[in-house]
């Protein structure tokens, strides 16, 4: 998610600074199967287990800045585990002291 659709609308950008698609729009088309994945996998509340560990360090910032487009937005807002595990993370104090 990062490389393919985060860093491509954060930075590819064609000389008139229009985002260039032709990664995030291929990206799109696996969101539905990494979505699914996450929601599997976040549904106890933490990524793949019962309690924070390292993955959620990880996994958390990158469900952040995915949020940060429209696609991704709509991706979480529609996805119930991953809101939930998104807004049970932004109230760690130590993800607040790190989000930009």
């Amino acid at each position: 998610m990062i490389r393919n659709y985060v860093v491509e609308y954060a930075f590819h950008k064609d000389e008139d600074g229009n985002v260039v698609r032709t990664k995030i729009n291929k990206a799109l088309r696996r969101f539905p199967k990494m979505f699914e994945m996450i929601e599997t996998a976040v549904s106890n509340g933490y990524f793949g287990i019962n309690s924070f560990s390292m993955v959620d360090c990880f996994v958390a910032p990158i469900l952040t800045a995915t949020n940060m487009w429209p696609e991704g937005e709509e991706a979480t807002r529609n996805s119930i585990p991953i809101r939930d595990y998104l807004s049970q993370m932004s109230e760690r104090q130590n993800f607040k002291n790190t989000v930009p």
